[in-house]
């Protein structure tokens, strides 16, 4: 680390010392067009993080970014042009690319070079030769004999100077070195490598059967897994061992993003589509879309090549303020299309969604929730699109979005859970609320269940009594899964006690709208329930009990909706809510969510 910190800065003091510093930061702070850099089909320059811009008569590139990955990138340069810069392979002459490093007034480091011209990646099919594919075969050669383990090794990242017979090696970011040659080669380093070079040379070519062949361990550490297999990973929840995840993960990136027969020119490839959803969208939301995309491909090409098309055209028409819009236009866009059903198509669900985000009252409520059924129902369909193989598993609603009565401020409180899994699937769970959130729809999954277990059945399984009672699975009337009705049969009787929430909860919390909402709604829930109710949903839980009662359950529950909705505190507007709700309560022996807590045993 001392060895790294020294060389790093060097390189700082010697680009502050300088003119070129000052060109740098002069390009960041520069907000033209004609300092922005963006190179054709890879679509760099969305985040702001490159600039072209000239100096000494030369024009150069920089690129920012967070100082850790810059000095990285530095480090590796100068590690690999220890080890291999200036050898030559069959004529050829190695130039491994050290950039100069640059502070930048915002905490980041730019990283600045000449432009050495285009790509590989960028000249097309003009260099794919026999020629240069032996010459890629002898780079891995000299890659593994000098223990180098290049993960950027692509088209993207090399630059063939034809005139001086330079090949010259950029962007080392993700490298590993070894003192010893690399006998193997990381198994998913080598995925990237083969996925790399089919965007330009055929599958079962000289070069990809030189990749194919090289030996990965025996058996891959969790430390050895890149971000998305990890995030795939968490997101199977360890439902199979990890060698099967892994190959599940290969079989899905080679068949997402294969390079298509026919492709229009400019249009993106499937890659680099890919590589721009992973780029700008969460994790999970990136790993979703590379199996979905898979799945598409393999059940209908024509579909997926549209959807490619559509893709490639939104993204280049992204500029470079890339943010929450774009993303979730993107998110729409490929739910979209995996339905060819017009009449069910994602977008329309989350617009009548949207077009409830300032609806107020009772009427709102309830369509808003069937809004949210709609939509919950469609995403689900979809992860279960994307990942066929993960156990099966029920989608439950908790709270208002539960009792199907969901005012402007609540979130939609749900779970993945099953027999096997009573507490939830965090992976599946956490995919759901990053998608939730990218359309503007704030969520919680079982992280946020409540820490209080009122009931608890044979198997151990318990949980809130409230909780209990709004339970229900989205688009199926109020009901619950049979597994969870086996788990807690003595549930029916949850409405006999106050819980353990609502007897400790400090009295000040108490006065606030959003418990008396709750109150408002456990307790129609519990007079449902002691009427031989079963249903989660408030609507239908009014019509279980008698008509006078309802229209009493009905006035409480305006009252509250409106100083929830209004976010004003009872004691403030003069409201007595919680004191009508006492009063119900009393008159049909209800437990009184604003009664004393529950006595509790001597022996517990």
């Amino acid at each position: 680390m001392f060895h790294r910190d020294y060389i790093f800065a060097n390189a700082v003091s010697a680009a502050q010392n300088s003119h070129l510093a000052h060109h740098v930061i002069a390009a960041f702070e520069a907000k033209g067009a004609h300092f922005q850099c963006v190179r054709d089909t890879d679509v760099f320059g969305t985040d702001d993080r490159f600039r072209h811009f000239q100096y000494d008569g030369v024009t150069r590139v920089a690129k920012a970014g967070a100082a850790h990955k810059a000095l990285m990138e530095f480090h590796n340069a100068r590690e690999a042009a220890a080890r291999f810069d200036g050898l030559h392979l069959g004529g050829w002459q190695l130039c491994v690319c050290v950039p100069e490093v640059v502070p930048l007034a915002d905490g980041r480091l730019a990283l600045t070079s000449p432009d050495l011209g285009p790509t590989l990646h960028q000249a097309g099919n003009d260099v794919v030769t026999p020629d240069l594919a032996q010459l890629m075969v002898k780079l891995i050669t000299t890659l593994r004999k000098t223990g180098v383990e290049w993960k950027g090794f692509a088209p993207r990242n090399l630059i063939l100077d034809s005139a001086r017979k330079k090949l010259h090696l950029i962007d080392l970011e993700d490298t590993f070195f070894h003192d010893e040659p690399c006998a193997t080669v990381r198994r998913c380093i080598r995925l990237k490598w083969r996925l790399n070079w089919l965007q330009r040379f055929p599958s079962g070519g000289p070069l990809d059967r030189c990749i194919a062949s090289i030996p990965i361990p025996a058996t891959t550490s969790p430390n050895d897994i890149d971000d998305f297999e990890r995030c795939f990973v968490r997101l199977a929840d360890d439902c199979y061992d990890l060698d099967r995840l892994l190959g599940l993960s290969d079989d899905a990136t080679i068949v997402a993003e294969s390079p298509l027969a026919h492709r229009p020119d400019g249009e993106m490839t499937p890659m680099d589509v890919g590589h721009f959803l992973d780029e700008h969208l969460p994790q999970p939301v990136s790993v979703f879309m590379t199996f979905a995309m898979a799945r598409l491909r393999r059940e209908n090409a024509d579909d997926f090549v549209r959807l490619n098309a559509d893709l490639s055209a939104r993204i280049k028409s992204f500029g470079p303020d890339f943010g929450r819009t774009e993303q979730r236009a993107l998110l729409l866009r490929i739910l979209d299309g995996l339905t060819r059903d017009h009449r069910r198509k994602f977008s329309k669900c989350h617009a009548e969604y949207a077009a409830l985000s300032s609806a107020t009252g009772w009427q709102a409520a309830m369509d808003r929730s069937a809004s949210i059924d709609r939509l919950l129902i469609r995403l689900a369909a979809a992860i279960g699109f994307a990942f066929p193989f993960l156990p099966q598993a029920d989608l439950l609603l908790r709270g208002s979005a539960g009792q199907a009565v969901m005012s402007r401020q609540s979130d939609v409180d749900f779970e993945f859970s099953s027999v096997d899994h009573p507490e939830g699937h965090p992976g599946r769970e956490a995919l759901l609320c990053d998608m939730l959130d990218l359309l503007g729809v704030p969520a919680e999954g079982s992280q946020a269940r409540p820490t209080e277990r009122d009931l608890t059945g044979p198997t151990g399984h318990s949980r809130d009594a409230n909780e209990w009672s709004q339970l229900r699975i989205p688009g199926a009337g109020g009901s619950r899964p049979p597994w969870l009705l086996k788990a807690l049969p003595d549930a029916t009787s949850w409405w006999e006690c106050l819980s353990l929430y609502e007897g400790l909860a400090p009295p000040a919390e108490k006065q606030t709208a959003s418990y008396l909402f709750k109150a408002a709604r456990s307790t129609l829930a519990r007079a449902a329930a002691r009427y031989g109710g079963t249903d989660a949903r408030a609507q239908e839980q009014l019509a279980q009990v008698p008509g006078s009662l309802a229209s009493r359950l009905r006035y409480l529950l305006d009252r509250a909706l409106y100083l929830r909705e209004g976010g004003q505190n009872a004691a403030c507007s003069g409201d007595h809510l919680a004191r009508d709700i006492t009063q119900l309560c009393n008159e049909i022996s209800l437990p009184d969510p604003f009664g004393p807590p529950p006595a509790i045993d001597a022996d517990d």
